[in-house]
């Protein structure tokens, strides 16, 4: 069916580089990344009182517990994973591009030339998760041939989409393209692609909207990953090569860059789409800068290299972590409340600290409310007298 596009070293070589490079990062800085896989990290802990807070199918919650904080047990899982989203995105690039090392250079640019992707194969949840099969579903949705014909894998991957949807309901705009090959024409594609993002305004407008009225009412304590426009920033290099993107997803590409402008956590679905459009240019007429054409391929591999760098440098680091535990010790030596911000609550919570300023920004603290003991980025040595103990710590007075 696929000729010998599997049998290839090349296919393999990559398959294992591009999904093992994100575990290396992770091995590296000893720890998840990301606030929700500190919370899943915690029920992984054996923390199962928070089961019902992580908005997560509850089949879902109760297989994490058996991961039984084993982290190695965990880089494994994620690694399997991580093989089934690359070869989703093989199978993607295997519909747009005839040629192999075309194919590759698409899975390597897809992660490698922006760091969208990458960031979402290291996070410990569903959402993970629901990717990584979502991607798979729309891989041989697109690439297989007559695929509906087959009823053995029609059930296959209907029972793979399934599970993806009950992980995350959102990785319905992944799998979604596949409607596109029953489709006859360019109008028919636009006329389903305005539809579907019609419904979707219509039942979502307030969780849209609530991207930019946060802004106003509560501007000290936004929700980085639903604040809208930003997102352009991680993709200002590619956003231009849309206009080369194939016609019959051109729509349903730019519906999913206005997604993700209206809230950046959703900015990496136009990614591949973008690579795309991308890759085309560079066949048609090459890709260029001050004259000299752009080596795509060395490129890309850099990219993934220098993301594997940066995992153990995100925050929080493990000097992050030291800093949270001396927190923790310095409220129970005090007998004093720990504040912290709510960002980071999951993160305690993962240390076996109960924190209430975790789930929203509607959890943030009072800190006019004295004494405690704070872990937070704001300068409360300035604004209200606390001591400061360290960088992020301070002792707020009675």
């Amino acid at each position: 069916m696929f000729g010998n596009f599997f049998c290839g070293w090349k296919f393999v070589g990559v398959l294992v580089f591009v999904a093992f490079a994100p575990i290396i990062g992770l091995l590296l800085r000893g720890l998840v990344w990301g606030a929700d896989s500190f919370a899943f990290w915690a029920l992984a802990c054996g923390q199962t009182q928070w089961a019902n807070n992580l908005s997560s199918h509850f089949w879902f919650t109760n297989i994490v517990p058996f991961f039984g904080c084993n982290f190695f047990l965990l880089l494994l899982v994620m690694f399997f994973f991580n093989l089934l989203w690359v070869l989703g995105l093989f199978l993607v690039g295997k519909h747009f591009f005839l040629e192999d090392n075309r194919v590759i250079l698409f899975v390597l640019s897809v992660v490698g030339l922006t760091p969208l992707i990458f960031l979402e194969m290291l996070r410990f949840e569903n959402q993970f998760f629901s990717l990584a099969l979502a991607f798979l579903v729309l891989g041989i949705g697109l690439t297989i041939d007559k695929w509906y014909y087959k009823k053995t894998l029609t059930i296959l991957t209907s029972i793979i989409a399934f599970i993806s949807l009950s992980l995350w309901s959102a990785s319905f705009l992944v799998m979604f393209p596949i409607v596109f090959k029953f489709l006859k024409n360019n109008r028919q594609i636009i006329l389903v692609s305005l539809t579907g993002f019609l419904i979707g305004t219509i039942i979502f407008w307030k969780y849209a909207l609530f991207s930019f009225t946060q802004l106003i009412t509560q501007p000290n304590n936004l929700i980085a990953e639903e604040i809208p426009i930003i997102g352009l920033i991680f993709i200002i290099h590619i956003i231009t090569f849309i206009k080369f993107t194939p016609k019959k997803f051109l729509p349903y590409t730019i519906i999913l860059l206005v997604i993700g402008l209206i809230k950046v956590k959703y900015i990496f679905l136009c990614v591949p789409f973008l690579i795309i459009g991308l890759l085309e240019k560079d066949k048609q007429k090459g890709i260029y800068f001050r004259g000299d054409k752009i080596p795509l391929l060395p490129l890309t591999i850099l990219g993934i290299i220098g993301l594997t760098i940066m995992v153990p440098f995100l925050y929080p680091t493990t000097t992050d972590i030291q800093e949270m535990e001396q927190a923790i010790i310095l409220a129970n030596e005090n007998n004093l409340p720990l504040k912290n911000d709510w960002g980071v609550g999951w993160v305690f919570v993962s240390l076996g600290h109960e924190t209430k300023h975790k789930r929203s920004s509607g959890n943030a603290p009072d800190w006019n409310s004295f004494p405690y003991v704070a872990y937070t980025n704001k300068n409360l040595e300035q604004e209200f007298g606390c001591s400061r103990i360290s960088d992020k710590i301070f002792i707020c007075p009675t």
